[in-house]
């Protein structure tokens, strides 16, 4: 079965760089936001079961990593504002500027 972003034209390759990218933003935005290691990983894993059903095409990779995030950890009950999270994904995005 061809995931949602190979029917996207997406190659192979660009989307496993994706997949990374984005466990790589949850994991720095977990070391900043002090969350268990627990809750990064079910952000982690919110995040991969998001793509399997949805295209890279069609959603941004940072927005889509801010939200499970945020979602993570209301679900693992380390609960963080949806405003920190925000903040914290723009400094991780302007540290790649520099």
């Amino acid at each position: 079965r061809r995931s949602p972003s190979a029917e996207d034209g997406i190659d192979a390759a660009t989307e496993e760089t994706l997949r990374i990218f984005g466990a790589e933003l949850i994991q720095r935005a977990g070391v900043l936001l002090r969350l268990p290691q627990v809750t990064v990983a079910s952000a982690a894993v919110i995040f991969q079961r998001f793509y399997f059903h949805k295209s890279f095409a069609d959603f941004e990779v940072r927005a889509v990593a801010a939200a499970s995030v945020a979602l993570a950890s209301k679900l693992e009950e380390h609960m963080r504002k949806v405003q920190d999270v925000i903040i914290v994904f723009y400094r991780l995005q302007m540290r790649e500027l520099e």
